[in-house]
């Protein structure tokens, strides 16, 4: 079974990415995470466990859950903010080599062009596709496909 790690806050967006994924794909299972701390801790489940066939990205994230105990975001997020949390998701996987390999739809509401100077530093090995967040999920699910078929 494949496996897709689904890196999105908001529960309307996830739910209707994750029910297309499922109907669309069979043979796929997918996780759910909120929050970029989130990400971080799941992601040294992912190093050393089974890695995920697709990582897809949000790219402005919470940096945690509003809970009385959530843990301080680091200097990098206090600068940067939840614009970015994404990137620095995927920039994390890149620079991991047992996850640098996986492939990563950086799925936004931002246009490429908002993210044009952050991608075009990402080496090419490791540049993830980006897609803007649309109602109808039909390039998510195709773009899914095709990463599928390629690997």
């Amino acid at each position: 079974m494949r496996k897709v790690l689904l890196v999105e806050d908001d529960p309307e967006q996830a739910q209707r990415v994750e029910k297309a994924i499922k109907v669309c794909f069979k043979d796929v299972s997918v996780q759910r995470i909120r929050t970029e701390a989130d990400f971080y801790q799941f992601a040294d489940e992912i190093a050393a466990d089974a890695l995920p066939d697709l990582v897809i990205l949000d790219v402005m994230l919470p940096w945690a859950s509003a809970v009385p105990d959530f843990p301080a975001p680091p200097e990098e997020v206090k600068r940067d903010g939840f614009f970015r949390a994404g990137l620095r998701c995927q920039r994390f996987l890149a620079d991991n080599a047992k996850t640098r390999k996986i492939p990563v739809v950086l799925y936004s509401i931002l246009e490429a062009k908002d993210l044009r100077d952050d991608l075009d530093v990402i080496p090419e090995e490791c540049r993830p596709l980006h897609l803007q967040k649309h109602h109808d999920v039909t390039p998510l699910l195709a773009a899914i496909r095709s990463i599928f078929t390629r690997r």
